[in-house]
């Protein structure tokens, strides 16, 4: 797939989360998405790249923001 293609996958997931009323959907919709914008973005940097909620989420990323 192209990175249009899964940016487009994406904009769907995001608006499927807004739509739905199961917390579990909405929150799997939600991975989804960022999953899908992360693809496109390594397929269009030619690196590995994860993404700012990603590292947001990381514990690890977290620590080390507190101990600077």
């Amino acid at each position: 797939m192209t990175p249009q293609e899964l940016r487009a996958l994406a904009q769907k997931c995001r608006k499927w989360a807004k739509s739905s009323i199961d917390p579990d959907n909405i929150t799997l919709f939600k991975i989804w998405a960022t999953d899908l914008t992360d693809e496109a973005d390594e397929i269009e940097c030619g690196t590995e790249y994860r993404s700012h909620y990603r590292q947001l989420a990381d514990p690890d990323h977290l620590r080390s923001r507190r101990n600077r």
